[in-house]
This record gives structure tokens, sequence and C-alpha cells, in this order.
């Protein structure tokens, strides 16, 4: 007894509006929900940004703050943070007394530009033994206290005695 399933067109409908159904779901619903899912992520983290950026449009007092406090460090910096045009006879002197140099001359330019820096060029002739006067310009190439660059040197050997031209450049801020 075999029996024989006769399916009627309305059946072979359903089952292919079911594998529709069902090639429609791997297809297209589950990459969306992930992109969905995705997007809400996305609006939650620009919903929190916003948020964070509310309070300084609505009142900037702590942002002028924060910037009040920063361009005060600046300008201590630019005070103190250098050797500045005042104190640079002091800086000499001290590196004189250091190496054992005999100071000649000393002269100054009038302020210059290097590399977008203000330089003030500070003309030096001294003598003394050659290690000592190396030792002194080496303090002026290697000073971090201040920006000082040596531009030219010259030097004459005489016995002992060495005899030195210098040009050092005291750079500071260009304000």
């Amino acid at each position: 007894m075999k029996k024989k399933i006769t399916l009627t067109p309305a059946t072979f409908v359903v089952l292919g509006l079911l594998v529709v159904l069902v090639v429609y779901f791997f297809a297209f619903f589950s990459p969306a929900q992930a992109e969905l899912a995705t997007l809400r992520a996305d609006i939650s983290l620009a919903n929190a940004q916003s948020a964070t950026y509310q309070q300084y449009l609505t009142d900037s007092s702590s942002l002028e703050a924060d910037i009040a406090a920063i361009q005060a460090e600046i300008d201590d910096l630019n005070e103190t943070g250098y050797t500045n045009d005042s104190n640079v006879s002091l800086v000499i002197s001290d590196a004189i007394q250091r190496y054992r140099i005999s100071l000649t001359s000393v002269s100054l330019d009038s302020v210059t530009t290097y590399e977008e820096h203000r330089a003030l060029p500070i003309n030096l002739t001294m003598s003394g033994d050659m290690n000592d006067i190396l030792k002194f310009i080496s303090h002026f190439e290697n000073n971090e206290d201040g920006s000082y660059l040596v531009r030219a040197a010259s030097m004459q050997t005489n016995g002992t005695t060495t005899t030195a031209n210098l040009l050092i450049y005291l750079c500071t801020p260009n304000v």
C-alpha cells in the first residue's frame, strides 16, 4: 500500500515562499542586524561625545581658565625659561672664570634672526690655554640653560697661549 502524496499548487507556493524567506534571512536580514548594531553603537558614542562637548558650549569659563593657565606658563618660560639678553653677561663671566680664560673684548651686534628665532650676535676675543678655550666653546655649544649657538671660531696659537675670536648667537623666542 503505497500512498501517493498529492501536492496542491498552494503547497508549492507556500514552500516557495518559505525558501524565499530563508534566503532573505541569511542574505539580508542577519547582516542588516549586525550593521544596525554598529550604527547604534556609533550613535551612542556620538551622543556621549556631544554630551561632553555640550558643557563647554554652554559654559566656556573652565576652558578659558585652562587657556589662561597655559598662557601664564608660556609667559613664565619666556621670562625665565631661557637665558635672555639681560643676564647673558653673567653667563659669559661665569664661563670665563670656570675655564680660566682671559677675555680681551666683547661686542654685541644688532639683533638678527636665525632659523625663525631672534638671535643676539656676541663677538668675543679671548686668550688662554687651547684646551680651556675648547672647553669654553663646548660649554656654549652644549648649554642647556640658554639657546647658544657658536657660529664662528678662529684661533691662533703662539707657544702655549691661544687667542680665539668667537661669534656666539644667543637665540631667543621671536615675540
